[in-house]
């Protein structure tokens, strides 16, 4: 381009963008004036409905009070109670415009108001519905003047915040009006002090343009002057980088090489100049030396990312280095650039490192074999605490002799059951039991029989009941059956039966037939008590009535209503 035609396209490129400046500017006003207008259309439609649901609750209002008047004056109970129907379905109105309205968005002293309104309306409701008591009650005298002292002013007065939240919105609207309107008249002076100044800027946009191209040439100059500092800057920089650098011909032969890299290979720079570049890396470039593009591909495919290769030095020793070689085009002429960096250090960081994670891993080995072996021992110790609080806690439970629960997991089961039997209404039976003869066959046969008849006992027991009844030893040879859920309290009276005819069984122990009998009271819930310690003392006394009427019997507590036994018990 000439240097004439240059000022030509610069000020044409100034009026476009002036141009497309004003154009953004218009679009940018017209568009915010369109969302102004649509925002306050929407505000004023909003209001609009707040009002209108407003003129709704007062209509509602106004027509509950007329209903009411009308109620009194007609006095007709069928009139009336059409009233009433009337009065609730406005009721109804008025609750579902007010959800209506609550869920609109109101500022905070429009819902204050709206609490006071509909605070003093649920007052007038109350005066309003003793006024239609009184009215039912044909008491239409007291109904009037309730209706004129009390319900009519205190409509008047919620029916005043009413006018008030309308005349709120209608001030809000003027309000809403006026700065809408104001804003518009500010947006429109700002685009047309935008566009002036954007007239103002291509002017002095297109000057400034002049002037730049009027001192291009002397920058020109003064840029061939920098660029020849900038070539000896980065020659310095070339010459003074750790990183050896060559300069090859497509055919391998060195064009010029930096100092780092004399350093690296021995050899000066004169020698290294003109030479082929196989003396420094023979392995690589042997064999690709007269086409260095071929040996680009080669390499590539042959390490990626790893440019590793074994560097010769003027002393004949080799060296770990990396080399990273590149193309450039000057000209018609392809000139490569080969950088070099000797990794000797590297290399023997790495080893060390490699023998210290190979040192870490066998002591983090060592270590998760200690572990693994104390985890194990811990397992142990926690599985036999475990069994010994299990083991405690069902001695604690239970009867060491018989298994059976003992007296205090009875007492907890009792209260358990009861508590049940309350929420699921339902019966429940507490049997006591004693053994009849077990005295004298402990002192005829020793103490270890006795035990083994206890345990046959426990067994019997639990073989009789159901598998949801509980069976306990309260000591000696006192035994609880508790029937959780019966019928009627004849089902208990029946168990027992089964109980005693199932002990009576002789059984043999050792040498011994060993004959059993068992006196049983009984005691039902509710019939008796609720209470769980009564309930055991009940069916304990009734226990020892059984023993009075002749042992080897039951017997029903005396508070429960039940016909006695067949054979007379209870």
């Amino acid at each position: 381009m000439s240097i004439e035609a240059r000022p030509q396209r610069s000020i044409i490129a100034a009026i476009l963008l002036v141009t497309s400046i004003m154009l953004a500017i218009s679009v940018t006003g017209f568009n915010r004036i369109n969302l102004l207008a649509s925002d306050l259309e929407h505000i004023i439609q909003q209001q609009e409905n707040q009002s209108a649901l407003m003129y709704a609750i007062r209509q509602a209002a106004q027509e509950r009070s007329l209903v009411l008047q009308t109620m009194i004056i007609s006095r007709d109970p069928f009139v009336i109670d059409e009233l009433s129907i009337a009065m609730s379905q406005l009721a109804s109105d008025y609750i579902d415009s007010r959800s209506k309205l609550l869920a609109l968005e109101l500022s905070r002293e429009e819902r204050v108001l709206l609490e006071r309104q509909h605070l003093q309306t649920s007052n007038t409701a109350t005066l309003q519905i003793q006024v239609v008591d009184l009215t039912r009650e044909e008491r239409h005298e007291e109904a009037a003047r309730l209706l004129l002292d009390e319900a009519l002013p205190s409509q008047h007065k919620a029916m005043a915040m009413m006018d008030q939240f309308i005349q709120m919105k209608r001030t809000q609207n003027l309000s809403m009006l006026s700065d809408t309107s104001q804003l518009i008249e500010r947006t429109y002076l700002l685009m047309t002090l935008l566009g002036l100044l954007s007239i103002v800027m291509g002017a002095a946009i297109a000057l400034r343009v002049s002037r730049r191209i009027a001192t291009e040439m002397e920058q020109r100059r003064q840029s061939e002057v920098e660029l020849r500092k900038r070539e000896l800057y980065e020659r310095t920089i070339r010459e003074n980088i750790i990183d050896g650098l060559l300069t090859l011909t497509a055919d391998g032969h060195i064009l010029s090489c930096n100092r780092a890299c004399s350093d690296i290979f021995g050899y000066s720079t004169k020698e290294m100049t003109g030479s082929l570049a196989t003396m420094l890396i023979p392995a690589q470039l042997e064999n690709n030396h007269h086409d260095l593009s071929k040996h680009l591909a080669d390499w590539d495919r042959y390490t990626g990312k790893d440019r590793r290769f074994t560097g010769r030095r003027r002393d004949g020793s080799h060296f770990p280095a990396e080399l990273d070689i590149s193309r450039i085009t000057l000209g018609d002429e392809d000139i490569y650039i080969a950088v070099v960096r000797d990794i000797s250090e590297k290399v023997r960081a790495q080893q060390r490192i490699a023998q210290f994670q190979q040192e870490l891993e066998q002591r983090v080995q060592e270590r998760t074999d200690e572990l693994v072996r104390a985890n194990g021992l811990l397992r142990h110790e926690i599985e036999e605490r475990v069994n010994i609080q299990q083991e405690l806690t069902h001695l604690a439970n239970h009867d060491p002799l018989t298994q059976l629960p003992n007296r205090a997991r009875f007492a907890e089961q009792l209260s358990i059951s009861l508590h049940q039997a309350k929420r699921h209404q339902r019966l429940l039976a507490l049997l006591f039991l004693d053994l009849d003869g077990f005295k004298a066959l402990n002192d005829l046969h020793g103490h270890g029989t006795g035990d083994e008849a206890l345990i046959e006992v426990a067994n019997r027991l639990c073989a009789t009941v159901r598998r949801e009844d509980m069976v306990a030893r309260m000591g000696g040879d006192e035994f609880t059956v508790l029937l959780g859920e019966i019928n009627k309290p004849e089902d208990a009276s029946q168990v027992a039966q089964k109980l005693i005819t199932e002990i009576n069984r002789p059984f043999t122990i050792g040498e011994h037939t060993c004959h059993l009998g068992t006196s049983i009271g009984i005691s039902v819930f509710p019939h008796n008590t609720d209470n769980p310690d009564t309930l055991l003392r009940l069916a304990d006394d009734a226990m020892y009535a059984a023993k009075e009427s002749g042992k080897n019997t039951w017997c029903i507590s005396a508070t429960c209503a039940l016909p006695p036994s067949p054979s007379g018990q209870g």
